[in-house]
């Protein structure tokens, strides 16, 4: 991987879903604004199958289903940020099967939806970025979670996450 392009991307403070008192607590994005992105997909040949909103306190990442054809894209957005990645789930899903599907350990690029999702206030992380291995002596990965807080890193000892996709997209809590 190029790195510059980790280079040029910084997680924001709170994207994981945790903060002290004594951090400013993160914006939690306006659900409407994913949902209009999402319905507008068919400008692009897309058709919106199902869209399921974070619910509780545990779930960082809203979730869309979209569909061109046989081809299906899920599109996962943090709670927080209006910061998007894409995945091919490895079956056909229902409406229903979204609500279940969790965060996968592969996000795909995916350049039409890049370039769709690609715009204000949205901003889609390379999935290159979000394949990286946590890893603190990696200078990688430590570059673009440097302006997390502290109590995130604490909670990274207690989740264990895989991936920096783990991070921006998760369960925990």
């Amino acid at each position: 991987m190029n790195s510059s392009t980790s280079n040029t991307f910084f997680f924001p403070a709170g994207i994981s879903g945790f903060w002290s008192k004594k951090d400013t607590p993160p914006p939690i994005l306006e659900t409407s604004l994913f949902q209009e992105k999402c319905e507008e997909v068919k400008t692009i040949g897309y058709e919106l199958i199902a869209i399921h909103f974070a619910e509780n306190k545990r779930q960082s990442y809203h979730s869309a289903l979209l569909q061109k054809n046989e081809e299906q894209i899920v599109v996962f957005c943090n709670k927080y940020y209006p910061i998007v990645a894409f995945t091919q789930p490895n079956a056909l899903l229902s409406a229903n099967d979204l609500i279940q599907f969790e965060p996968p350990s592969v996000y795909v690029a995916h350049e039409m939806l890049a370039a769709y999702f690609n715009q204000a206030p949205f901003q889609v992380i390379p999935s290159e970025i979000l394949r990286l291995e946590v890893d603190a002596d990696n200078p990688e990965t430590t570059s673009v979670v440097h302006l997390l807080y502290d109590v995130e890193f604490a909670e990274f000892a207690f989740w264990e996450p895989r991936s920096m996709g783990d991070v921006v997209f998760n369960n925990w809590g």
